[in-house]
């Protein structure tokens, strides 16, 4: 019986009360209708249904994918045009010496371990080389006392001393820790296990010994607690370092190449292939007319386009300006292209001649300035219960003409010598940048300066040289490792 059928038969009327014609394309409507959401219901569930295995199976994809793009770079290309995963792909690869390296079995794997308090720290890899460290560690914490733990950071020392003393720890800076997996993934965490990585750069090339001790302190939020808090004692773990596989034979390339830019010469002597970062060493000529402070925007390509990027290291300089420049780039080491070419197009310069100002303590105005966007807009004298009185100068510049790597401050000061040869002592600084103008604030030890002060420019902002230039570095004689 068909569905109108068994409407019919349910709506006979009692007697001889009829029921009007228009009711049955009424009620043949309704059954049309009522056939239409069913259908539309079963769709939706049934979509319901395959987002539902979707998520599921995307996530498992995801977490595969994260594994096979870190040993892919060709994967990792493909998938880079996809808006989903092209910010995860980038995370993931965002170190390509480290990627490479770590492809090329340029890694010492380890177990040394250390426990604690119910918390074990491993140290499970370690990539090393004259410039950079990169420890893989593994932090496991027990559940039944801690709610979560986190790596406070490593101290290195030297393991053949008997005592870890403060003097006795190699000089490293920063204490970067960096999770594995990119943050907001939660794949770097697993119940009470805890991935991650630290990276470590020196001041100076310099070699691990032989054998270290890695000193870390953590945190941990007990259970019922409900917070984090410092953990008494600290992870000693101890390990040998593989000379051989860290500190081989480096690849010098000689460039030997002079540009001269906005009518300034440079010198480009060489560069040096660590695998984890490559070095490249120049220098501006001592006769050229401008002090060049710096260059905004270098860029390294290959012989593919593409593009190798900036490694930002600190080193220990024995001036703040000086002629002689190192800058650093992931490195190829590991696979060296057919071709390098070194290219940038701004330069921050300035008249030697100009690279002074001169401060009137008394009439509180800028004798000699290169620039009327730099201006003196207090000097006052500041008294303390506790300190000597000093001198508090208060300087606003302009925004820049063109984006400057010190966007708080377009031009820096150093504090020279006052008008009678003395030199100047600062206590401090601050500076900040409120709807385009820069402004800093120096304070002196004392008041016991003889009007006016000199201050020299040690970067400048303003009115730089912008011209396009290229460097071609040779590869020849040095093949893939």
């Amino acid at each position: 019986m068909d569905d109108m059928h068994k409407v019919e038969a349910s709506l006979v009327p009692p007697g001889d009360i009829r029921i009007p014609e228009q009711a049955e394309s009424y009620i043949r409507a309704g059954i049309a209708e009522g056939r239409t959401r069913r259908r539309r219901d079963r769709r939706l569930r049934a979509i319901a249904r395959l987002a539902a295995y979707g998520a599921a199976a995307f996530l498992v994809l995801l977490i595969g994918l994260i594994g096979a793009i870190r040993l892919s770079p060709v994967l990792a290309s493909g998938l880079s045009h996809i808006p989903l995963l092209q910010q995860l792909v980038e995370k993931v690869r965002a170190d390509r010496s480290i990627q490479l390296a770590a492809q090329h079995d340029y890694v010492q794997h380890t177990s040394a371990r250390a426990e604690l308090d119910g918390i074990e720290l491993t140290i499970d890899g370690i990539i090393a080389d004259e410039w950079r460290v990169v420890l893989f560690y593994t932090v496991r914490f027990d559940e039944t006392k801690y709610v979560d733990a986190q790596l406070g950071g490593f101290e290195f020392y030297d393991a053949q001393e008997e005592r870890l003393t403060l003097d006795k720890r190699l000089p490293l800076i920063g204490r970067r820790t960096e999770a594995v997996w990119p943050p907001g993934a939660d794949l770097m965490r697993e119940g009470s296990t805890i991935q991650g990585k630290s990276e470590y750069r020196f001041h100076t090339p310099q070699r691990l010994p032989a054998r270290i001790k890695l000193k870390a302190g953590m945190s941990a939020e007990p259970v019922q607690l409900g917070r984090s808090i410092p953990l008494l004692g600290e992870w000693i773990v101890e390990l040998p370092v593989d000379q051989d596989k860290f500190y081989g034979e480096r690849a010098v390339l000689p460039i030997e190449q002079t540009v001269t830019v906005g009518g300034q010469r440079i010198h480009f002597r060489q560069a040096t292939l660590y695998p984890t970062v490559v070095q490249l060493d120049f220098e501006y000529d001592s006769a050229n007319e401008k002090q060049i402070f710096g260059i905004d925007d270098w860029r390294l390509l290959d012989d593919t386009g593409q593009e190798w990027a900036q490694v930002k290291m600190d080193r220990f300089a024995p001036e703040y300006v000086s002629d002689e420049q190192t800058i650093y780039f992931e490195s190829m080491y590991f696979e060296t292209p057919r071709a390098l070419t070194l290219s940038a197009s701004r330069i921050r310069a300035l008249e030697k001649q100009q690279r002074q100002i001169s401060v009137d303590l008394t009439d509180k105005t800028l004798l000699r300035s290169p620039t009327d966007r730099l201006r003196l807009d207090a000097v006052d004298i500041v008294t303390s219960r506790f300190w000597p009185d000093a001198y508090e100068l208060t300087f606003t510049m302009d925004k820049p003409d063109l984006p400057n790597n010190n966007a708080e401050r377009p031009i820096i000061l150093w504090p020279d010598r006052d008008a009678a040869g003395n030199r100047i002592l600062w206590s401090g600084g601050q500076s900040g940048t409120h709807d385009g103008i820069s402004r800093f604030v120096m304070k002196t030890k004392d008041t016991n300066l003889v009007s006016p002060l000199t201050f020299t420019i040690v970067d400048y902002g303003y009115d730089k040289i912008v011209e396009p230039f290229e460097v071609a570095i040779p590869l020849e004689g040095i093949g893939d490792r």
